[in-house]
């Protein structure tokens, strides 16, 4: 069986349990965006492929299904006293969940803790609609290849919500 093969019946088995265990996108109020303009909250667990900048993954919450990108930019700082404290990260992120896929256009960083970025909504569900993203590097993702992995969460945010 090929890597390739595999990987996606990997996603397709971890897109299953999400959905066996009844993942919900929207609160329990019902309502789309609360009062802050936060909006459906997809969680992803992502992982680079053969060194980048492709990416993929999968994703819970308001969005189940898979996850691919890719890494436009990538920069550390250089200058001391800052040397390889700020990462600056710009990428595309498409989100594969049905009525609820969506792709969407990230920039930005993080320094010794989770990173943080954010975006818009190019194309698909929530179309024009501002998207923030925080993510933690780790090494043991559930339902990850051995490695390097991210785990976070995309916020849709209301697109009436100033950037």
């Amino acid at each position: 069986m090929s890597v390739r093969i595999r990987q996606r019946l990997l996603m397709a088995v971890v897109a299953a349990v999400f959905i066996a265990l009844g993942v919900r996108g929207v609160g329990a109020t019902g309502r789309l965006f609360d009062d802050d303009g936060d909006g459906p909250q997809v969680t992803f667990t992502k992982w680079i492929l053969n060194g980048g900048p492709k990416m993929a993954g999968f994703t819970g919450g308001a969005a189940v299904g898979t996850f691919t990108g890719e890494i436009l930019s990538f920069a550390t700082t250089t200058t001391s006293p800052f040397v390889n404290f700020v990462d600056s990260i710009e990428a595309v992120y498409d989100i594969h969940a049905g009525t609820h896929s969506f792709t969407a256009l990230i920039k930005g960083g993080g320094a010794d803790g989770p990173a943080f970025l954010d975006g818009r909504v190019l194309k698909g569900w929530h179309v024009g609609s501002p998207v923030h993203v925080t993510f933690q590097t780790k090494t043991n993702c559930v339902g990850a290849p051995a490695g390097l992995c991210f785990e976070g969460v995309i916020t849709i945010q209301s697109a009436t919500d100033a950037d």
